[in-house]
């Protein structure tokens, strides 16, 4: 019989890389919450199981979720719930769901795929771990020196692009992925912070993780990267081991 697995998600940046994984075992269809009608995609996809990634998820969001599940007729023991104690504790609150099976999350996606091997009964082998795709970095930068040894640094492990400008980032992402974004901070005409917020109020790049650069070791500034809807920052003066690996380690992970 063959394994059709449906994935549910709001905000997996993994979505590409996840896919082709996946289907290296079983049939995969992953839908983002809102973009389709998951009745609809259960009467057609008619997925033997459907895996629910947590995180980013609202409580309200859960609910529905489950009650909409419940009307396309996906039993408890076929939802598999990829999120930390808290976010399963959350979803399952007020509601008897002992037999959905649950995945933690922070977990890598080699891991990941081994669990899913060894509930659906895969005849994956060891190789799905295995990862020659090249990520799509985009580097973002008005420095020309800083743009290019960043993209030195990089393109040994990675597929890197380059821009140097904010509205020249906007106008590649019209037209190319990314899987991942290296921004600086302080830029003139668009600084990061607006490039990030049109990054944001893109339907198609809101969920592109984004990293923002900055020369500046000031804790003002800093304070000021960690509010915005960033998954972090790099100094300028950060060693080219250390950016790479957090980058890779980043990728990784669900």
């Amino acid at each position: 019989m063959e394994r059709r697995v449906l994935v549910l998600e709001k905000s997996l940046h993994q979505r590409k890389v996840l896919k082709r994984k996946l289907d290296m075992m079983v049939s995969a269809r992953i839908v983002t919450l809102g973009e389709e009608d998951i009745i609809s995609v259960c009467s057609e996809f008619q997925p033997s199981h459907v895996i629910i990634y947590l995180n980013d998820m609202a409580y309200d969001d859960m609910t529905t979720l489950y009650d909409v599940l419940k009307v396309a007729g996906v039993d408890d023991h076929k939802i598999i719930l990829l999120g930390t104690l808290e976010e399963c504790q959350e979803f399952k609150k007020k509601k008897t769901m002992d037999e959905m099976i649950e995945i933690r999350r922070p977990v890598s996606i080699c891991n990941f795929l081994l669990s899913i091997r060894d509930i659906l009964n895969c005849d994956g082998e060891e190789e799905i771990c295995m990862d020659v795709y090249k990520r799509n970095i985009l580097v973002i930068d008005d420095n020309p020196i800083s743009l290019k040894s960043m993209k030195r640094w990089l393109e040994d492990t990675f597929s890197v692009s380059i821009v140097n400008s904010g509205r020249m980032a906007l106008k590649f992402l019209e037209k190319k992925e990314a899987d991942l974004i290296l921004m600086d901070y302080v830029m003139p005409d668009m600084d990061g912070k607006e490039t990030l917020r049109r990054i944001r109020d893109n339907k198609k790049t809101k969920n592109i993780p984004v990293f923002f650069l900055t020369g500046v070791n000031d804790n003002e500034q800093v304070a000021e990267v960690m509010k915005l809807n960033t998954q972090g920052y790099f100094l300028k003066t950060t060693q080219k081991e250390e950016v790479v690996a957090a980058i890779a380690n980043f990728l990784d992970v669900l």
